[in-house]
């Protein structure tokens, strides 16, 4: 069995100067990461990695979860996360390691949704509202990563943000 967790990161800026990769988190969103990390903690969850999004948002939601959670893991930065599509994350996860029992994705819509989607539905078009800082969690019928497919997970988690 293997666990993904999949957030998608804090409320930011609506634009930034530099482009959208460059946007950074509002203080809402900063709030929400960490809050989501703890509540995580105090549930007793715990993750071996944490793949993130290049984008700024994503990489300071994934920093500030850790902090929150109190968790000492790696933050692997790809950017396949940044630009991929639902069906480009299921190939990045079919490329994690299998010593790592249970991961957290940080992303962006639509792809965390339509990825959620696909591993819990086996469609791609079915996305759920996915609001900034919801994290989900997906137990997966499958003992190496590589067989993660679609509808081979069970929704166990699904926390819309929290402040505070």
């Amino acid at each position: 069995m293997k666990t993904l967790y999949l957030l998608r990161h804090g409320t930011a800026e609506s634009h930034s100067p530099q482009g959208d990769f460059h946007r950074k988190l509002v203080d809402a969103g900063r709030a929400e990461a960490e809050a989501q990390g703890r509540i995580f903690r105090q549930g007793g969850l715990s993750v071996e990695r944490i793949y993130c999004s290049t984008a700024e948002r994503a990489m300071e939601s994934a920093r500030l979860f850790a902090q929150g959670s109190g968790l000492d893991v790696p933050i692997e930065a790809d950017a396949r996360i940044y630009e991929g599509t639902g069906e480009g994350l299921l190939t990045c996860m079919q490329e994690w390691p299998d010593d790592a029992g249970s991961i957290l994705l940080v992303g962006h819509m639509p792809a965390v949704g339509h990825l959620l989607s696909m591993v819990t539905t086996e469609h791609v078009d079915l996305a759920m509202r996915y609001a900034p800082a919801t994290l989900a969690g997906v137990q997966l019928e499958a003992d190496t990563w590589d067989e993660a497919d679609y509808g081979v997970g069970t929704l166990v988690l699904h926390l819309p943000p929290v402040l505070g």
